[in-house]
């Protein structure tokens, strides 16, 4: 009976802490952010949020996302609401999974990595790497689960495949999964090493008949640098978000980062320059090769630009001061394309940042260093049409301006969410 008491008598207690804590959460007055429109669309913006930090004495900082729906503080949201409602935990997966998530929820159950997920009208496909400890052979080994989605009829098939060779690798991951000519085809990175080079990104493609189930797999592609004199490389996927149906392109940014000593007062500093150049990989072919040079982009210590592919054409977003530069190519013939230059557009505007891009949008953040004042600006990916422009604010007593100056406002990124 005395430890029935004492469970209940805990439960009341937890229960007090967290309601007093919401409570005296709740008596500090919360902010509330809009966009208010200056120009455009407001339709354009739609799913775009601002996610931000704000700090204010009696309070520790929160993260607050702002949207043309409102404000909303992460604090204020109950832990019983969080963990019940699943929507809130969706809303903050890749647009393209919570799609599927949504319209697909029984085969997406658990499912949630949208690099794995290949989506058209007629087929759904979703990959999983699992890495296995073999007891007997004392090592690991790598194996593909593939299942398929007929969405016609509903109808869903696995197949299993295992890799060769896997434990040469340090790691490997799945960077694309696509249905090309009645085969789901699987893009591959894996990193490895030889006696002169350490961690060389590796590419192949593995590709499944769906019909008989027998799995191909291409030759490998070695991603060697240009000099062996202290270089480091790295490949990542440049994202394709909002992109549907078969695309046998997977675009890369190939990063060679070299890191020189010099010695200066008797003390040695390290000197980093990082060089990224665009590479696109067919998986068709297994082959990969070079997009222009036009495309690359070299940095000490942050790199200013980043990179959007919208299924046809990539896009090197540069930031320069005031101005947002736009440098496309076509992926498939390697041909560049006009580029154009979105400038700040505000009075003693002085500042662009926080780009992002989804589908055909592109967004950023516009500032002014001089007014305090942010703008979130929508523009069409491929033409730099302005769809949207609107100014941050806030109700009531709280004064932006002051917020910018004594830092208790800073934002942290672009996100595209959806409804």
């Amino acid at each position: 009976m005395k430890r029935y008491i004492g469970s209940v008598l805990l439960i009341i207690f937890i229960a007090f802490s967290v309601s007093a804590y919401y409570l005296q959460a709740n008596r500090v007055p919360w902010p509330d952010f809009y966009f208010e429109k200056v120009e455009g669309d407001e339709s354009a913006a739609e799913g775009w949020e601002l996610d931000a930090e704000y700090s204010k004495p009696g309070r520790s900082d929160d993260r607050v996302m702002i949207g043309l729906s409102g404000t909303e503080y992460v604090a204020k949201r109950s832990a019983l609401y969080t963990t019940l409602d699943e929507s809130q935990y969706q809303r903050y997966l890749d647009p393209d999974a919570r799609k599927l998530l949504e319209s697909e929820s029984g085969f997406m159950r658990g499912k949630q990595n949208a690099s794995n997920v290949y989506a058209d009208d007629n087929a759904l496909a979703y990959t999983q790497l699992n890495k296995i400890f073999d007891k007997k052979e004392m090592k690991y080994r790598y194996e593909l689960v593939v299942e398929v989605l007929d969405r016609n009829t509903n109808r869903t098939r696995d197949y299993r495949h295992e890799l060769s060779d896997a434990s040469a690798y340090f790691w490997i991951t799945v960077l694309e999964v696509q249905l090309l000519d009645g085969r789901i085809s699987i893009a591959v990175n894996g990193t490895t090493s030889d006696v002169i080079q350490e961690n060389i990104p590796e590419l192949w493609t593995i590709s499944i008949d769906l019909e008989s189930g027998k799995a191909m797999q291409s030759s490998v592609v070695k991603l060697l640098p240009a000099s062996q004199d202290r270089v480091q490389i790295s490949a990542q996927k440049i994202s394709d978000h909002g992109v549907r149906g078969p695309n046998p392109f997977v675009l890369l940014q190939v990063t060679e980062s070299k890191y020189e000593e010099n010695l200066q007062n008797s003390s040695i500093s390290i000197q980093p320059f990082h060089k990224a150049n665009l590479l696109r990989y067919d998986m068709r072919t297994g082959t990969a090769e070079p997009l222009p040079e036009k495309l690359s982009t070299i940095w000490k210590n942050q790199p200013d630009a980043t990179y959007a592919f919208d299924g046809r054409s990539v896009y090197q977003l540069q930031q320069n001061g005031d101005k947002l530069i736009v440098t496309s190519c076509d992926v498939e013939t390697a041909a560049m394309k006009p580029g154009y230059t979105l400038s700040n557009q505000m009075h003693g505007g002085d500042q662009v940042s926080l780009i992002s891009a989804y589908g055909n949008n592109l967004a950023f953040l516009a500032g002014s260093e001089t007014k305090l004042e942010l703008q979130l600006v929508i523009a069409d990916l491929p033409s730099g049409k302005v769809l949207y422009r609107g100014k941050l604010k806030t109700k009531g007593d709280e004064d932006l301006a002051e917020m910018f100056s004594s830092r208790k406002f800073r934002a942290d990124k672009l996100v595209y969410t959806l409804k």
